[in-house]
């Protein structure tokens, strides 16, 4: 089975308003809820009853517990084999 928690948790984000139920968040997936709980449950995401702006209450995650997206992770810095590649790099030059 696929891991799509990345995807899930950025839907939970998406339709939050600004909590978020998870019969919305399965919906916006096309899947169910049980698929949306398991996966917020293994990300270590609270689940609870929550009331969504213009709907009533129902299982969900409250705005507080929902979770930042992660940061990019930035590009490791130049290793030695990257300096060799510069060095030995053949130069290009044009008769004059």
């Amino acid at each position: 089975m696929k891991d799509d928690s990345p995807e899930v948790l950025a839907t939970l984000r998406k339709v939050a308003e600004p909590h978020a139920h998870l019969s919305v968040v399965a919906k916006a997936l096309g899947t169910d809820t049980a698929h949306v709980r398991e996966v917020l449950t293994t990300a270590g995401v609270p689940i609870t009853d929550v009331r969504m702006k213009g709907r009533g209450v129902s299982t969900g995650v409250k705005a507080a517990d929902i979770p930042l997206p992660r940061a990019p992770l930035p590009a490791p810095p130049p290793g030695p084999l990257d300096l060799l590649l510069v060095l030995v790099r053949p130069t290009t030059t044009t008769p004059s």
